[in-house]
C-alpha cells in the first residue's frame, strides 16, 4: 500500500520473485524490476513470469551494485541487508544508481526469538543464518538507516521483523 500505481519498483535481492511479481499483479500501471545475483533464480523466474502474463515485470540477473543506473521511484530491499558486510557503502551504491526516493526495508529482529540474545550474552555464536553480518536490534537498524543518510518514516516490528519505510534524504 506504500507503492502508487505507476510506480517504478525495484525489488534488490528478489530471490524467487513473488514480492515483484505481487507488486506487478496489483499495480499494472507501474513498471517492476527484480535483481537477484544468483541467475538459477532469475532462470526460475523467468519461466514463472511467463506463465503470470505480466507485461510489466523485468528480471535482472547480477549484483545490485554492478549495474548502471537504474531509475526507479521505490526500492523494496526485503531480508537483504542482514547478508551485507558493509551496508554503508551498499547503500551509498544503491542510492547513486536509483533516483528513488522510497526505500522499503525488512530484515529479521535481533530480540525475535530469546535464544538469538542469549547466546550472544554467553559468548557463543548468535546469529540465525550462517550468512548473516548483523542481527538488528531497533537501535541498530535506525543508527545504520541514519548513516546511510535514509529519513526513517515509519517503523514497526512484526512477526519478528523490523519493517520500515525510510526516504532518500
Amino acid at each position: 500500500d506504500r507503492i502508487s500505481n505507476g510506480d517504478t519498483v525495484l525489488d534488490v535481492g528478489c530471490g524467487n520473485g513473488i514480492v515483484a511479481m505481487d507488486i506487478a499483479s496489483q499495480r499494472p500501471k507501474s513498471n517492476v524490476i527484480g535483481v537477484d545475483i544468483n541467475a538459477k533464480n532469475i532462470e526460475k523466474i523467468n519461466k514463472l513470469k511467463k506463465d503470470a502474463l505480466l507485461k510489466n515485470l523485468n528480471f535482472i540477473s547480477g549484483d545490485i551494485c554492478d549495474q548502471k543506473e537504474i531509475n526507479c521511484d521505490v526500492v523494496i530491499l526485503s531480508n537483504i541487508i542482514e547478508h551485507i558486510s558493509d551496508r554503508s557503502l551498499f547503500f551509498k551504491k544503491i542510492i547513486n544508481r536509483t533516483s528513488a526516493k522510497l526505500f522499503l526495508i525488512r530484515v529479521p529482529l535481533f530480540e525475535r526469538d530469546w535464544q538469538i540474545p542469549f547466546r550472544k550474552e554467553i559468548g557463543i555464536y548468535y546469529f540465525s543464518d550462517p550468512d548473516h553480518k548483523i542481527e538488528h536490534s531497533l537501535e541498530e537498524f535506525k543508527k545504520e538507516m541514519s548513516l546511510s543518510k535514509l529519513i526513517v518514516k515509519e517503523v514497526f516490528t512484526i512477526w519478528g521483523e523490523i519493517w520500515a519505510s525510510c526516504e532518500n534524504d
